[in-house]
């Protein structure tokens, strides 16, 4: 078990590294198109304020007459917008009495000044089925929880409103707590839309059958049970009621300014990438920095030649010259080896003249020897080094050709 713990961890692991991965890669660039939709839709305060300076209610004011015979009265309503201010509808209304007669469909005669009188009929109940449903993984072994609870709650308010609620509809899954309301509904609120076809005539709208998003016969307000009366309001088409229905497609919220949220969505994107580009610099600088030896030591670089040495040693060492072979280390020669070819001892290279200055054996010329040296002899003092006599050639080898 602690095996498979353990495994589970690493997995866990390995998801979040590559999800913090591919947000990092995939992030910057999604917020940047994400941020330029945005910016390039349509901004729905700047419509919604063009809307209600457009709206002239001059006309409206003067609006007198009837509906269904009762006596209209022109009302204001102030249309709360965050971000527009003095936003006004105004609109015609009369509560109309329901007569028991009214069955499927309730007329409404208008006849209202300066708009071409007109006859609609509306329904004036529907059918709506309404369901819901929930999983039934929490709930173990029959006991109750919430699933359960949702449902039986769901049922009761069906029930409440006069509604018909069926608790195991056929399209409910497997797996699923499902609950089903039919109920009637009835007509108490019609929105009625007029077009202004001149200066401050109008005529029924045919396109919006309704104020109300989606602007369709059926798009009023229904509700359960029986009214006594109907409320019937008459809208101006360029009315700002409606232009914030369409606009928020029946929510009345605008919501966030689109503009400002695609900015903030870019710049967030701009930063994505930003740190991707320092991630990225960062490790190719890690894998190109020079490598450095085990010990610390710079690299060893080789002698430039090898051999026998030409001139004079700096400071205070004693110059070494042909007359004594020049110490080897490393890789060159030893005492009593072969001379190296193209040398003789106490002569210059074969083929090279002897450089200005010097005579073999001798000290250069202008220059006495230094302190406690004679050439040709070991320092004062000092005794010569075995098997060595000074103005002689190591055993083994001998000066000259």
């Amino acid at each position: 078990m602690c095996l498979f713990g353990i495994v589970d961890a690493v997995e866990d692991f390995f998801k979040s590294v590559v999800a913090c991965a591919c947000c990092l890669i995939i992030g910057g660039p999604a917020l940047i198109i994400a941020g330029s939709i945005l910016l390039n839709q349509k901004d729905l305060r700047k419509a919604f304020r063009d809307a209600v300076n457009e709206f002239d209610p001059t006309p409206m004011n003067d609006w007198t007459g009837t509906i269904n015979k009762v006596p209209i009265t022109v009302r204001r309503e102030s249309l709360n917008v965050k971000g527009v201010d003095g936003a006004t509808s105004v609109f015609a209304e009369a509560v109309v009495p329901v007569s028991e007669n009214f069955l499927s469909e309730f007329p409404v005669s208008v006849n209202v000044s300066a708009v071409t009188p007109f006859i609609r009929m509306a329904p004036f109940n529907i059918m709506r089925n309404s369901t819901y449903f929930c999983f039934s993984s929490d709930c173990i072994d029959g006991k109750d929880c919430k699933c359960k609870r949702d449902v039986r709650s769901f049922g009761e308010k069906c029930t409440a409103r006069g509604g018909s609620y069926n608790q195991t509809p056929t399209w409910c899954k497997a797996g699923n707590i499902c609950g089903e309301c039919l109920e009637t509904l009835y007509l108490r609120k019609l929105y009625l839309v007029v077009r202004e076809v001149s200066n401050g005539k109008y005529a029924e709208d045919t396109n919006l059958r309704s104020a109300m998003y989606a602007f369709g016969d059926l798009d009023n307000d229904y509700q359960p049970g029986v009214p006594s009366t109907v409320t019937v309001r008459l809208y101006s088409s360029k009315d700002p009621y409606i232009a914030l229905q369409r606009l928020t497609k029946g929510t009345n919220d605008l919501g966030l300014n689109s503009r400002t949220v695609g900015i903030v969505l870019i710049v967030l994107g701009c930063l994505f990438l930003l740190l991707e580009i320092g991630v990225c610099t960062a490790l190719i600088c890690y894998w190109m920095r020079p490598k450095k030896t085990s010990s610390g030591a710079p690299p060893y670089l080789a002698p430039a030649s090898q051999g026998i040495s030409t001139s004079g040693a700096s400071g205070n060492a004693a110059p070494n010259f042909y007359a004594q072979p020049a110490q080897q280390t490393g890789q060159g020669y030893k005492y009593g080896q072969a001379v190296p070819p193209g040398y003789t001892y106490g002569q210059p290279p074969q083929g090279q003249p002897i450089p200005p200055g010097y005579t073999y054996g001798q000290p250069p010329q202008g220059q006495p020897a230094p302190p406690g040296y004679t050439y040709g002899h070991p320092p004062q003092g000092q005794p010569a080094p075995p098997g060595y006599t000074y103005g002689q050639p190591p055993q083994g080898y001998a000066y000259g050709p």
